[in-house]
C-alpha cells in the first residue's frame, strides 16, 4: 500500500508522502483506514518543503529512477532525515490507523466447490472384482487383457501388417499382432456417492421447500453425486396417475433445474413414486454394492397419496378411492426401510388438514423427519 501512496505523491507532483496519499491508496484497494488529525506543524512544514523542492529542483528531475521522499516523524518537529525509496520496505506515516478489514474475503471464504472439477474423480475398487463396470466413453492402450476392446484391438494391429510381414516372410498369411497393439475400454466410474429426491409437487405450495433441500443439493454437487428426482403430482405429467423419475451424472444438468422448478398436478401417486424409490434402490445396491460410499434419500411430501398403487401400474382408476393410496404409500415405505447402507431424510410441509400422515410416513421408512417452515402468506 506504501508503494501505491508513492505512486499517488508522484501523480500529484508531491515530493512528500503524507497521510493523504494513504487514505487515497487504501481507498483504492478497499481498505478501511483512520486518518490521525494533521497538526499545523506539520502542515506548514510540508508546505515548506515543496516551495524549497521547487524553488532548488526543476520538475525534470522526477524522471530519476530513484525516489527520494521525506517522511514526518514527529507532528509537532520539522523532518530532519531522508529515506531513499530501494529495494528496503517503505514505513507507513505514524499518523495512520489501520482497522484491520482484509479487502480479499475470498482468501478466509470456505470451499463449497469441488476440487478438481475437470478430472475423473477418486474412486474405490474391489481388487477381487475382475470385470469393471461403467458406461464405455472410448479406447485407450492396456498392459494385459482384462476388459480387451476386441475390434479396436484388430483395427490397430491391421495397420501394421504390411510391415510386419516384410520382416517375417514365413508368416505371410498370418494376421500378426503386438503386444502394442491392445486396446482396452475406456469407461466412466460408477457413481460412489447417490441422491434420490421424491418430490410431492401438491403439497409444497405453502412452504419454503427449495430453501430446506439446499444442503443436500450443495452435498450432492461437492460429493460429484449422481442425481435421481421422483416426481409426483407434477404438472404437464406424461401420465397424471403415474409418477417419473429423473437422472442426472450431475447437479449442473438443465433438465435437473427444470424440475425443481416444476408447478404442481391434480393427481398425488405418492404410492407409485415411493416404488421407483424402492426399485431405484434395489439397482444401486445390486450394481454398485461394491464402489458404493453414501446413498442419501430426501422425501417431500404430506403423505395425502390419492392414487392407488394398483391403479398405477393399470393406468387405470375405479371409483370411489377412500385410503387405498396412503396405504399402500405405508406399505411400500415399510420395504423402503429393509435397505441398509442409506440415509432417508422426510422433510414435512406441515399440511394444514391429516398433519399426522407426514410422522406415520417417517416411521415406516425409519426416516428422520424435518419439519419445512411455512411462508408468509401461508403463516398469516
Amino acid at each position: 500500500m506504501t508503494r501505491l501512496g508513492c505512486t499517488i505523491a508522484r501523480l500529484e507532483g508531491s515530493s512528500i508522502l503524507n497521510s493523504v496519499h494513504i487514505e487515497k491508496a487504501a481507498n483504492l484497494i478497499g481498505l478501511s483506514l483512520k486518518m490521525g488529525e494533521e497538526t499545523e506543524a506539520t502542515k506548514k512544514a510540508s508546505e515548506d518543503e515543496i516551495e524549497k523542492k521547487a524553488t532548488k529542483e526543476p520538475q525534470e528531475k522526477y524522471e530519476l529512477r530513484e525516489i527520494t521522499l521525506e517522511i514526518p516523524i514527529d507532528q509537532s518537529t520539522k523532518p530532519k532525515e531522508k529515506e531513499i525509496i530501494k529495494s528496503e520496505p517503505e514505513k507507513i506515516p505514524g499518523d495512520v490507523k489501520f482497522s484491520l478489514l482484509s479487502p480479499y474475503p475470498e482468501d478466509k471464504a470456505p470451499i463449497e466447490h469441488e476440487s478438481f472439477p475437470l478430472r475423473l474423480p477418486l474412486r474405490q475398487y474391489n481388487i477381487e472384482s475382475s470385470q469393471e463396470k461403467g458406461t464405455i466413453i472410448g479406447t485407450q492402450p492396456a498392459n494385459n487383457l482384462s476388459d480387451l476392446a476386441l475390434v479396436e484391438t484388430i483395427i490397430e494391429a491391421a495397420m501394421f501388417q504390411k510391415v510386419r510381414h516384410l520382416n517375417r516372410p514365413n508368416l505371410e498369411k498370418k494376421f500378426l499382432f503386438s503386444p502394442s497393439d491392445l486396446r482396452r475400454y475406456r469407461r466412466i466410474p460408477e457413481p460412489d456417492h447417490i441422491l434420490i429426491l421424491l418430490i410431492d409437487y401438491t403439497s409444497i405450495r405453502d412452504c419454503q421447500w427449495q430453501t430446506t433441500i439446499l444442503p443436500y443439493l450443495r452435498w450432492a454437487y461437492v460429493s460429484r453425486a449422481t442425481i435421481n428426482i421422483v416426481q409426483v403430482g407434477v404438472e404437464n405429467a406424461e401420465n397424471e396417475l403415474r409418477a417419473q423419475k429423473i437422472t442426472a451424472n450431475s447437479l449442473l444438468t438443465p433438465r435437473i433445474a427444470f424440475a425443481l422448478e416444476a408447478s404442481p398436478g391434480r393427481a398425488t401417486p405418492l404410492a407409485h413414486g415411493l416404488e421407483l424409490v424402492h426399485q431405484l434402490l434395489q439397482k444401486i445396491q445390486q450394481r454398485g454394492k461394491n464402489s458404493l460410499q453414501q446413498t442419501k434419500v430426501v422425501i417431500i411430501t404430506d403423505g395425502r397419496g390419492n392414487v392407488p398403487l394398483i391403479s398405477s401400474q393399470m393406468n387405470s382408476i375405479k371409483a370411489p378411492v377412500n385410503r387405498e393410496g396412503i396405504d399402500d404409500s405405508l406399505k411400500t415405505a415399510k420395504e423402503i426401510r429393509k435397505f441398509k447402507r442409506i440415509q432417508i431424510t422426510l422433510l414435512d410441509p406441515q399440511p394444514q388438514y391429516h398433519s399426522e400422515l407426514p410422522i406415520l410416513l417417517a416411521e415406516e421408512l425409519g426416516a428422520n423427519r424435518k419439519i419445512i417452515p411455512l411462508i408468509e402468506e401461508a403463516q398469516v
